[in-house]
């Protein structure tokens, strides 16, 4: 009886640890979503907005300030949605030569294996970067893509 009792008590803080270690995981997993994910949401103007307001953050900036900066931020959004489209453009002209070039030394079998593998892999580059993108796919977090950038001094 007495061996049962002890082996409860084990097992009832086993448990309390467990199920500590699982919350912890869930939290972990949530915030990671939350924060990291949603940073990069809206693609590159959207976290360069985050980044700024990030580091600004406690120079105590007048309000003036706060809105020249912001104002500058809106200048460069088009101009860095422009430069990360042509910087994407570039990149997958580059891949596409690297991948014929590869093709080139393969023999027809292994071609063939490389391009269905590669086609996986570009299909899934794809869908990461058109889920970021603007007007990307609709999903769970259309609310906040579609949602207008935090003006300057919004708390992150």
């Amino acid at each position: 009886m007495r061996k049962m009792n002890k082996f409860k008590i084990w097992l009832g803080i086993a448990l309390i640890f467990l199920s500590g270690t699982v919350i912890g995981v869930l939290g972990s997993t949530i915030m990671i979503r939350k924060h990291v994910i949603g940073f990069m949401e809206g693609g590159p103007p959207r976290a360069n907005r985050r980044v700024i307001m990030e580091v600004t953050k406690g120079l105590d900036l007048s309000a003036l300030q706060m809105a020249k900066i912001d104002s500058i931020l809106n200048e460069n959004h088009s101009n860095i949605e422009k430069i990360s489209g042509e910087f994407r453009d570039t990149m997958e002209t580059f891949f596409e030569q690297q991948s014929s070039q590869i093709k080139q030394v393969l023999t027809k079998q292994q071609q063939k294996e490389f391009e269905e593998r590669y086609s996986e892999i570009k299909k899934s580059i794809e869908k990461r970067i058109h889920h970021h993108r603007p007007g990307g796919r609709p999903g769970r977090n259309d609310r906040r893509r579609n949602a207008p950038p935090p003006q300057f001094g919004d708390s992150i």
